[in-house]
């Protein structure tokens, strides 16, 4: 009888972690949720002519095309976004470049796009840039834009990292404009960038996927411990005085699953002039 129980608790213990692994690898991966910031009851709808409407996303991390690319790229046009940023990393293992260059060529197609570096677009630097030039997307490095959209003056500063503040022409304070935005690949260590944070708007990244396997507690835990310092801004939306900061979740994935922390598409309506 005993052994009979402890079969039984044996095929329940294999059921379990095989549906467990089942929703990891196959499911939550391709959970796509939207974050809305913003006051529209329907967020679908247009957004109004006071308001700039900005899709970002990060991390895409493609390998191929999937049904998932497509539903994203749905979901973003669905939004009617004014402009699009994508906040870095579009490389992955094996990525297939005519896959990625499709992407984005559908991408650009659904509004004006603009992009900084992650860190895995490092390993093809030159290729990468020449390949977003000849899609039309914008691609911002250790510099700052200033563009004209629905008659709004942004200025848009792109980097990959706070290694490289020293190396960036940041925004001009001097400058008028309606909103400044400041596109940043990782936001480890920008808790020791506060003042520069402060002469932005709006601060956009990504980079650490949201830990993307989340546990309570444990979780930011092991990422502090593994970059050797406490990482403040971690997931989620933050605010340093005026500044609104948001680090987003990622779309894609560099090691196999997600547990807890779905993939995640941001949209913000932002009412210009500011007040």
């Amino acid at each position: 009888m005993k052994s009979k129980n402890k079969r039984r608790l044996l095929l329940l213990i294999v059921i379990g972690l095989l549906l467990f692994g089942i929703y990891v690898f196959l499911i939550e991966p391709n959970r796509l949720t939207v974050t809305y910031i913003g006051t529209s009851e329907n967020p679908t709808a247009y957004p109004l002519e006071s308001e700039l409407r900005i899709a970002f996303f990060a991390d895409l991390h493609m390998y191929k095309y999937r049904e998932f690319h497509q539903r994203l790229l749905d979901e973003i046009e669905g939004y009617h976004p004014d402009i699009i940023l994508f906040g870095g990393d579009a490389l992955g293992k094996m990525t297939d470049v005519h896959d990625l260059e499709l992407f984005f060529h559908n991408l650009e197609k659904i509004a004006p796009c603009y992009t900084n570096f992650g860190n895995w677009e490092e390993y093809a630097p030159v290729h990468m840039k020449q390949r977003f030039k000849n899609l039309g997307i914008t691609f911002i490095d250790k510099e700052t834009i200033y563009e004209t959209i629905k008659d709004f003056k942004i200025g848009i500063t792109g980097l990959e990292s706070h290694y490289f503040l020293s190396q960036t022409t940041l925004i001009d304070k001097t400058q008028q404009h309606d909103l400044s935005i400041l596109l940043i690949h990782s936001p480890i260590g920008l808790d020791d960038k506060k003042d520069v944070l402060e002469s932005y708007d709006l601060v956009l990244s990504g980079h650490i996927h949201g830990g993307q396997y989340v546990i309570p507690f444990l979780t930011k835990k092991i990422l502090d411990w593994r970059n050797g310092q406490d990482i403040e801004f971690y997931a989620g939306e933050y605010k340093e005085k005026e500044t609104m900061i948001y680090v987003t979740r990622g779309v894609g994935q560099w090691f196999p699953g997600r547990f807890n922390c779905p993939p995640e598409l941001v949209i913000l309506d932002l009412m210009l002039p500011k007040d």
